[in-house]
């Protein structure tokens, strides 16, 4: 006879009697996609699957693809759409907390479901749950040792407690080719971090965590500085966000010394810090508040202190960043012969020593410098190298406005257009309003050259008011449109970064389409 059992961990069969089948979770785009749709449709026959196939996948993903989590969210479409749905996911457990009429009571919502098996744990394997709430990604035996160990924790313990809540289902044990890696599913780790707070303890645990996260942070400084800059930041997007989670404990519990970061061109967001925080007679201040206001003067008269500040405290990665930001600033004020020599030196220095991705954005300034000075070969030639430079996935960078600059020149319009357009996406997607300048410039000329001077002058009217320092890269296009008495927009309350980034998108998508029809 056989039999088919489910259970949180295994029966303690011994001699072969039990054969262990781990059921993983569902896939959300698939299987949990479908098991939802089935639920809902059961009750709420109105239910249009095809409208929300997306909302539900986010649902699922979510949820980390557990069956019981899915079937409670279907429940709720009664009254609630997949769109309310997925936007109140960040507490599963009190979203979920009317469940089943039928069934045994620690089925019927999601709450009871976790509470009943976290009963089951003894007192120190609930402690360690606990604790491992603080871990937003995943992590390893080391690493929780040194978060979660303490005298009612012993180190030595650790790992033993770690493989119960791994053997009760607690706790996903994840392959990783050099050692054993753990994650709490969201709906746990919502838990456990309930069941902290009562403890007590939950700020003393967020400290230990926001230490070892910024010992991990300052390692991988050291990557990020040098040339092995790839793998430093395929180590920081797996640790994101447990940074994340350490920064904004930081922030509400007001530990400067574990908050550091470098502000974008937002005044409004500078000001609200400097107003909360205060705004110290200090290097960095005056640099960050030229920064933010595009004051090139107050960035070139501050960029030595500050840098030699960054440098006395090892901080050589944001140091590095400041000395490409001087050869910026006095290419943007005019000096072009100080700035490309600034520039170049850094180039020299990049290719030696790294880091990859600002030997990229130097040869990307020296381009645009020979792009203003009418040496248009130089340029192609800068920028050519730029490319060829292996940067870490996702850097922000604007070689892909390079290479539709390269594909229009070279008369391919239609792609141009096409990678132009994909930038944009990915500007909107990131929230990546800085590099719009770059955006700005590409598509006003060319939509100069392709005749469509009224996107042409709105476009370089939001360029004026928001980078006028870019004006030598369309001083061209603007004869042009001048010519045409066609005036930019200059006027106040015009499209925000977000929406010119909409607008120049929705003319590139227009015109690719015209072009593939002709």
């Amino acid at each position: 006879m056989r039999i088919l059992a489910t259970s949180r961990q295994h029966l303690g069969l011994s001699h072969g009697f039990e054969r262990l089948i781990v059921v993983a979770p569902l896939d959300p785009a698939g299987s949990g996609a479908e098991l939802f749709i089935e639920r809902a449709g059961a009750v709420s026959p109105a239910f249009d699957a095809r409208a929300w196939r997306q909302a539900v996948v986010e649902i699922c993903r979510h949820l980390d693809g557990v069956p019981l989590a899915i079937e409670l969210a279907a429940a709720r479409t009664t009254s609630l759409t997949p769109a309310d749905i997925a936007g109140r996911l960040d507490d599963h457990l009190r979203l979920l907390a009317k469940g089943r009429r039928a069934g045994a009571e620690r089925h019927r919502t999601l709450r009871a479901a976790v509470q009943w098996s976290y009963d089951l744990l003894g007192p120190s394997a609930r402690r360690l749950f606990q604790r491992l709430s603080v871990f937003v990604g995943p992590f390893d035996l080391a690493t929780a040792e040194t978060v979660a160990a303490d005298p009612e924790i012993p180190a030595a313990e650790v790992g033993d407690l770690l493989s119960d809540l791994a053997e009760r289902s607690m706790l996903v044990v994840e392959p990783d080719p050099f050692s054993g890696r753990f994650r709490l599913l969201e709906t746990m780790r919502q838990f456990a971090a309930g069941e902290l707070a009562k403890s007590g303890n939950a700020d003393q645990v967020a400290g230990r965590h926001a230490r070892w996260c910024l010992g991990q942070a300052t390692r991988i400084q050291r990557l990020l500085a040098g040339p092995d800059e790839i793998e430093g930041a395929a180590r920081l997007d797996e640790l994101w966000p447990s940074y994340r989670a350490a920064f904004e404990w930081a922030c509400a519990v007001g530990d400067r010394h574990l908050q550091r970061y470098k502000l974008a061109q937002d005044p409004g967001g500078y000001e609200r810090l400097a107003g909360r925080y205060g705004e110290p007679d200090h290097p960095l201040a005056h640099h960050a508040r030229a920064a933010v206001y595009q004051d090139f003067a107050g960035l070139a008269r501050w960029a030595a202190p500050a840098i030699s500040w960054l440098r006395q405290r090892g901080e050589d990665d944001l140091a590095e960043q400041f000395e490409i930001d001087v050869g910026a600033a006095l290419l943007f004020s005019g000096q072009v012969r100080e700035g490309d020599a600034t520039v170049a030196a850094l180039v020299d220095r990049y290719r030696g020593h790294g880091p990859p991705t600002l030997l990229h954005l130097s040869l990307i300034l020296l381009g645009y410098s020979s792009s203003v000075q009418g040496r248009p070969d130089r340029a192609d030639q800068l920028f050519a190298e730029a490319a060829a430079v292996q940067v870490p996935e996702r850097t922000q960078s604007p070689g892909r406005s390079i290479e539709a600059r390269t594909a229009f020149g070279r008369g391919q319009r239609s792609r141009a257009f096409r990678i132009l357009s994909s930038y944009i996406d990915e500007l909107i997607g990131t929230g990546n309003m800085q590099a719009i300048c770059v955006t700005c410039v590409e598509f006003v000329n060319m939509m100069v050259q392709a005749d469509r001077l009224q996107d042409a002058a709105l476009m370089l009217g939001h360029l004026d008011k928001t980078a006028p320092y870019w004006a030598p890269q369309v001083a061209e296009a603007r004869r042009t449109i001048a010519a045409a008495r066609i005036a930019p927009d200059h006027e106040p309350g015009g499209l925000d970064d977000h929406q010119a980034l909409e607008h120049m998108r929705r003319v590139l998508d227009q015109l690719a389409a015209d072009r593939s029809q002709a």
